[in-house]
C-alpha cells in the first residue's frame, strides 16, 4: 500500500456532487486507494465508491470580526464594503482531521487533492514515481492546495495545524491565508521534496473568486440598478435611466446615485410602469457577511 489519495469536499449543489463523483470515477479506475471527508452527508453510492468516509458536520467557517476578507469599492462620495466570511479554515481543518486518521494507517504517501481538482494522467504518474513529499503552484505559481502530496512522517506536520495561528496569517500578493499558511508550517519545514512542474487547477470557480462587483451590488436579476445596503443605509448606483422607485410606499424618482435610510419595502417602476417589488434583494443581519457604507471626508 504505497499511496491514499485523500479529497476534501463540501458539495452542496448537484454540479460539486458531479464532479466528485466524476474524480473518484477517474481514480478508481486508476486503481488508486480513496479516503473522502465531507461536511455534508453524501448518498451511500459515493460512500461506498471510496475506501476510506469521514463525516464531519462542523464547517468552522470564520467571519468578522475574527476573521475576513475585505472587498471595497468608492461610489462617488461612498466606500461600499464586504467583509467576507474566510473559508480557508475549513479545508485545513479537514486535512487535520485526515491527517489524525491516517496516522494509524500503513501507506506510505498521503496525497491531498480538493474534490474538484482538475486530475490527469501526468498528475498520477508523478505522485506514482515519487514517493515523497511533492508540492504545487496556481497559474499565478503561488502555493497551491489543490494537490499536494505528504510522506506519513510529515503528517504531524499537518497535524499541528492551529487555527489561532491560522487567523493571524495573512494574504501574500493574491495568495490566500490557506495557502500562506500550508507554505509556511509544511512546505518551508519539510526536509525533501519535489516540486510538480505543471500548474494546478480545480474545476470550479467558488464564492471566494467572485467579482468586486458581485459583492458590492445585491440586484442580480437586472442591470438597470446596482443596490447595496448595510444595517442603516441603502444606496442605488450606476442607474442606466433615471427610475422611479417606490420606498415604504412613497414614490422617489432617482437620476443618479443615492443613498437612503434602510426601508423596510422598496419597489420600482419597470418600462410598463408595473411596480416590481425588490425588498428580497435587501440583505439583512446576514450571519456570515458584515456590510458597511462609509461616507467619505
Amino acid at each position: 500500500m504505497d499511496n491514499l489519495i485523500c479529497i476534501n469536499s463540501h458539495c452542496n449543489t448537484d454540479e460539486k456532487i458531479s464532479i466528485l463523483k466524476e474524480n473518484i470515477s477517474y481514480l478508481k479506475n486508476k486503481n488508486k486507494n480513496i479516503l473522502l471527508i465531507s461536511h455534508i452527508p453524501l448518498d451511500k453510492h459515493i460512500i461506498e465508491s471510496v475506501d476510506h468516509f469521514i463525516y464531519d458536520k462542523v464547517n468552522p467557517i470564520l467571519k468578522y470580526p475574527e476573521k475576513y476578507n475585505v472587498v471595497w469599492s468608492i461610489i462617488d462620495n461612498y466606500r461600499l464594503i464586504s467583509y467576507n466570511p474566510d473559508i480557508g479554515w475549513c479545508f485545513l481543518n479537514q486535512w487535520k482531521i485526515i491527517a489524525n486518521y491516517c496516522k494509524n494507517l500503513q501507506y506510505k504517501t498521503y496525497t491531498f487533492i480538493n474534490y474538484d481538482t482538475i486530475l490527469d494522467d501526468n498528475m498520477i504518474q508523478f505522485s506514482e514515481k515519487n514517493l515523497t513529499n511533492i508540492f504545487s503552484n496556481d497559474i499565478n505559481n503561488n502555493p497551491s492546495v489543490l494537490f499536494n502530496q505528504i510522506i506519513k512522517k510529515d503528517l504531524n506536520k499537518i497535524i499541528e495545524f492551529d487555527k489561532i495561528e491560522y487567523v493571524s496569517t495573512l494574504n501574500k500578493d493574491i495568495s490566500g491565508p490557506a495557502e500562506q499558511y500550508f507554505n509556511k508550517v509544511v512546505r518551508d519545514n519539510v526536509q525533501h521534496y519535489k516540486l510538480y512542474p505543471n500548474y494546478v487547477g480545480g474545476k470550479i470557480d467558488d464564492e471566494v473568486n467572485k467579482s468586486i462587483v458581485s459583492y458590492l451590488n445585491f440586484n442580480n436579476e437586472n442591470n438597470y440598478f446596482r443596490l447595496f445596503n448595510d444595517d442603516n443605509f441603502i444606496i442605488l448606483y450606476e442607474l442606466v435611466n433615471p427610475i422611479k422607485f417606490n420606498i415604504d410606499g412613497q414614490d422617489k424618482l432617482v437620476h443618479s446615485t443615492t443613498i437612503l435610510d434602510l426601508p423596510k419595502q422598496i419597489s420600482y417602476y419597470d418600462y410598463d410602469d408595473n411596480l416590481v417589488n425588490i425588498t428580497h434583494m435587501l440583505k439583512l443581519k446576514n450571519e456570515l457577511y458584515k456590510y458597511e457604507i462609509r461616507k467619505l471626508n
